[in-house]
Formats: structure tokens, sequence, C-alpha cells
């Protein structure tokens, strides 16, 4: 079911095709494979494919590579996309639950008011809330919160970083 509900999710990620610019930490917009397999020592490892089930985007392609992350005092798990073997979006999925809300604070601090604000209802009991900011030219930053009921065990955050206009 968790499966199910986060490829549901992976739908709405989707955004219009814009030239790439920008680039994300360690990595450039466009490297290979090989040229992100080098960063090893930043924890760069091949995805499982536990770790690639339904995450397939159409529009980043799929997912090769992974890395656990802290970045501002959170941690992540870093999913490297690639398409034609060129890096072409890197999300950041958080890896604990409780500091979501957190998360979410800090993104609204940080970067201010975001472009895009929007809510979508996935399921009777879930929902899908997107934002989205430009820091620089090329260079986006997409938060997603899936929110189920607390029961459900189904709720998570995500920070897509794409050189792409989501608007």
């Amino acid at each position: 079911m968790k499966t199910a509900i986060r490829a549901a999710f992976l739908v709405f990620l989707l955004f219009v095709s814009a030239p790439a610019h920008a680039n994300w930490e360690f990595t450039r917009w466009g490297m290979s494979y090989d040229q992100l397999m080098t960063f090893s020592n930043q924890g760069v490892r091949a995805a499982t494919d536990t770790e690639k089930q339904g995450k397939r985007l159409e529009k980043w392609g799929e997912v090769l590579a992974v890395a656990p992350v802290k970045l501002n005092g959170f941690n992540y798990l870093a999913v490297f996309y690639f398409r034609d073997n060129k890096l072409t979006a890197v999300n950041l999925e958080s890896q604990n639950r409780p500091e979501q809300p957190e998360i979410a604070r800090w993104l609204r601090k940080t970067y201010g008011e975001p472009l895009k604000n929007s809510e979508l209802p996935v399921s009777d009991r879930c929902k899908l809330n997107q934002f989205a900011w430009r820091v620089r030219e090329g260079d986006w930053r997409h938060a997603n919160v899936f929110a189920c009921n607390p029961q459900s065990g189904n709720d998570f955050l995500s920070i897509l970083h794409v050189p792409v206009d989501p608007r």
C-alpha cells in the first residue's frame, strides 16, 4: 500500500521541460552515472531494486543511485534521477518523520513564501501539499509533503532539486 501511495505521489512531480543550468551540492546537472559514482566518499552508491521501486518519473527518468546526506541538521536519502545517462534531478527524502514539520518551517524561513503552494487530495485519508521556490536562475526547490492520518505511517516529506520552473 505504501509503495502504491508513493507511486501516486510521484506522478504529481511531472513538470515542464527546460534547459539545465544549476547544480546540487557536489553534483552537476547532466553528469553521467559513472561520474556520480566517483563520489562514493560522499556515500553515493547504486540504488537497490527496492529503492528504485515505484520511483521512475517520466520527466526525470530512472533512479540509479542514492546517498545518505545530512543538510542543515536534517537527515535525508538523496535519490539521483537519470535520463539518457545524465543526471536530471535530485530528490531528498526525509528519513525521520518527526523532523518533517521542522523541515517545512526551515524551508519557509530560508526561501520565504513559495511561488507555488497547492494541496491535492490523493485519497479520502491522504493529501499532497506542494510548494516551490526559485532559488536563483535555473535552480528550484520543490517541497512535497505527503500527509495521511497519523495511524497510517505513510507521511513523508521530500525536496526535489531541479533546474526548471514548476509553474
